[in-house]
């Protein structure tokens, strides 16, 4: 398991918990989510997404497709302006740079934020989740056995949420986008996935 499974999987049970912030958008894999703020008057995304890139270029073309959708997204909800806050946790950034990814072009109602966070950054980056309103433990606290424990409990809560979310959203029967239904879904697949390898390690140690 990576470090950086651990800080996505935190900050991901974090922000889904969180009452400042709604998920409206999530990748098939779970390895991107999009988050609201739900301060009327902070207009602001928060993406977070658990990715290695080959190269920078691989990275900006992800990044102005970001900024591209988060345009659509104002211009749906009617904002006059909006801010996108990018976090990427990857294992390796043997091709990023600070200006690669500053110097992408941004719609002009988009202010754009990118922030690359690796396990020997980690520390670096308590300014950021401070200002998000989250906290980040980091994994050289924690053992090999517990760091693998958090993780379980993180996959576990998300998929909690998941649930609940989908319950809540059958209530309301024909409201709104069912976006819940399918990441419900999804998560139920990861769950399995995830439970059913621990369970096959346990017997294997048997």
């Amino acid at each position: 398991m990576s470090k950086q499974d651990f800080y996505y999987l935190q900050v991901a049970q974090q922000l889904l918990g969180h009452s400042s912030y709604e998920l409206i958008s999530m990748k098939a894999d779970a390895s991107e989510l999009w988050f609201q703020s739900l301060h009327r008057k902070d207009k602001s995304i928060v993406r977070i997404v658990r990715r290695n890139f080959k190269s920078a270029v691989e990275q900006q073309k992800d990044v102005l497709y970001a900024l591209q959708r988060a345009e659509n997204v104002r211009k749906q909800r009617g904002k006059s302006t909006l801010t996108l806050n990018t976090i990427y946790f990857a294992d390796f950034d043997p091709f990023y740079t600070e200006q690669s990814l500053e110097s992408a072009p941004s719609p002009s109602k988009v202010n754009s934020y990118v922030e690359q966070l690796t396990s020997e950054k980690a520390r670096a980056y308590e300014h950021l989740f401070d200002r998000l309103g989250l906290t980040l433990e980091s994994a050289d606290n924690f053992s090999s056995e517990e760091e693998a424990q958090r993780v379980e409990q993180w996959k576990h809560k998300i998929v909690l949420f998941v649930q609940k979310k989908q319950s809540e959203e059958q209530q309301i029967a024909g409201y709104g986008k069912p976006i819940f239904t399918y990441i419900f879904l999804v998560m139920q697949i990861l769950c399995f996935y995830f439970w059913s390898g621990r369970a096959v390690r346990k017997i294997r140690s048997l």
